[in-house]
């Protein structure tokens, strides 16, 4: 709307900030306590990051789409 409040803009677009930073932070908190707690699962995530990223190189977007093990860590889905 072109007479939008720009203090009611700058405060919607901060919300939106902080809750995506803030479900970033508690999904990696989950996916490192999860790790720690079940170091079976964190060897076969090793591997496949492994298999698919390689010991050097950072991974991609096109990486990440591939790992289907981590995507199901990160979406809370059944490991077996």
């Amino acid at each position: 709307c072109v007479d939008a409040d720009p203090v009611i803009l700058h405060d919607e677009v901060l919300n939106i900030l902080i809750a995506g930073r803030d479900t970033t932070a508690s999904t990696t908190t989950f996916a490192v306590h999860f790790l720690s707690m079940y170091p079976e699962v964190m060897k076969r995530l090793r591997r496949e990051v492994l298999q698919i990223v390689g010991p050097t190189r950072k991974p991609t977007a096109d990486d990440i789409k591939d790992m289907k093990y981590l995507k199901a860590i990160i979406n809370g889905q059944s490991l077996h």
